[in-house]
């Protein structure tokens, strides 16, 4: 098949739009990415490519076309952005020339994706949409900011995802939450929508003994200490102080806490600052910036995966490496319905210190636990098996249209 994954921005970090592509490409099928020249909003994203040991074309987001681990990645001039709201020209154009069998949106709400829809019925694709949005359910902003996104969204990015969805031939949800929005808030038939859980690179990120043992001689931790970790972009809806504040709660037992990750400067500085006023500074650890390698080094090193807040893809990266997972009870919390870990109401301290101190003081728990996060990670989770059903239903149907 000729698949065409057309989104508004694209890095090579990581994420389902990265790696159902590549694992298509690897099926033996002609994939090819369509994103725009915009940068994906991270801080310091050219430092980020340099560090992973990306070359510096990738870091550049120069238009042009490139080669990359089998993917043909296509970056278009962007005429104008808005945040993660993209328009780009030439995207009639480059569908002409690689006739697709099948064009996959991805997040329609960056805008880019619907012109796959535009031209559908002109070149004679399949035209696949997915949704990764749950805006009814965004925690942790002021309530002005709950209502400029919601006015953003509904006012004006709407009417063009509602017309995405309507050309769709099949429309896909990463979460029951992102189904539930698609029914409540577009009026999607629950029939019309197939689930497709955000997975991880299982080949990638795997326990490692010696890793382990050098990240705890790193931290200078001892057979006893119990490492929290919380691996990701680190900002406000994540509750990361409460963390700090459930590890000056536990004097009982010898807790640390990881945070494995970057973020907005003057939040970073206020965790730091909330770690030295509550006096446990020497039992909190901030990374800075860590590439995919090494992150994974971070989770055989811990011995609880843990996140408060909004939740995160790292959550499947940590279950992959075999930690026990505790998290809010959001969208993904399916993800530890796998007798792997626990739910929690969002940042919740007394829930978390209730899960934490039943993980940390028994350690064979902790081992079970971590290998059913493996055991998941590998059976449902693997990108690998889910770009195998992706091809299976744009083959199946192909047949179909063909007939």
């Amino acid at each position: 098949m000729r698949i065409v994954y057309l989104l508004g921005m694209f890095e090579f970090f990581g994420g389902q739009e990265l790696y159902l592509a590549r694992q298509q490409a690897r099926q033996g099928h002609q994939v090819a990415v369509v994103t725009s020249n915009t940068p994906y909003l991270f801080p310091n994203i050219v430092e980020r490519y340099r560090l992973e040991g990306f070359p510096e074309q990738m870091a550049s987001h120069r238009p042009g076309k490139f080669d990359f681990e089998g993917l043909r990645i296509i970056r278009l001039p962007t005429l104008f952005h808005y945040q993660d709201f993209v328009v780009v020209r030439g995207v009639k154009n480059i569908l002409e020339e690689l006739r697709p069998d099948v064009v996959f949106g991805h997040e329609p709400r960056t805008i880019a994706p619907i012109l796959g829809a535009r031209y559908k019925r002109r070149l004679g694709y399949l035209y696949y949409l997915d949704s990764h949005d749950f805006f009814h359910t965004v925690q942790n902003h002021r309530w002005w900011q709950r209502w400029l996104r919601y006015a953003e969204y509904f006012w004006w990015r709407r009417w063009f995802v509602d017309y995405a969805l309507r050309r769709a031939d099949r429309i896909i949800a990463v979460a029951e939450e992102c189904r539930r929005f698609l029914v409540e808030r577009h009026g999607i038939p629950n029939y019309r929508i197939e689930s497709l859980p955000l997975g991880v690179e299982t080949d990638f990120f795997q326990y490692d003994e010696t890793a382990r043992r050098e990240i705890r001689q790193k931290l200078n931790c001892g057979s006893r200490d119990v490492i929290l970790l919380f691996a990701g972009y680190m900002f406000r809806r994540k509750a990361l102080e409460s963390l700090i504040d459930l590890i000056a709660q536990v004097r009982d037992f010898p807790l640390r806490l990881v945070y494995a990750g970057e973020g907005p400067p003057d939040y970073l500085n206020e965790l730091k600052h909330h770690a030295l006023m509550k006096n446990v500074a020497d039992r909190v650890h901030f990374t800075g910036f860590l590439s995919r390698k090494e992150i994974a080094r971070y989770y055989a090193g811990a011995d609880i995966g843990v996140w408060p807040g909004n939740n995160s893809l790292a959550i499947l990266e940590a279950m992959a490496c075999r930690l026990p997972i505790i998290m809010a009870d959001m969208q993904l919390a399916h993800l530890v319905s796998h007798g792997n870990g626990f739910a929690v109401p969002y940042a919740d301290v007394g829930a978390l210190e209730q899960r934490i101190r039943e993980l940390a003081v028994n350690r064979t728990l902790r081992h079970e636990m971590g290998q059913m996060s493996q055991a998941a990670a590998l059976e449902q989770y693997s990108y690998a098996s889910l770009a195998r059903q992706v091809s299976g239903w744009m083959e199946a149907d192909l047949a179909k249209m063909k007939r």
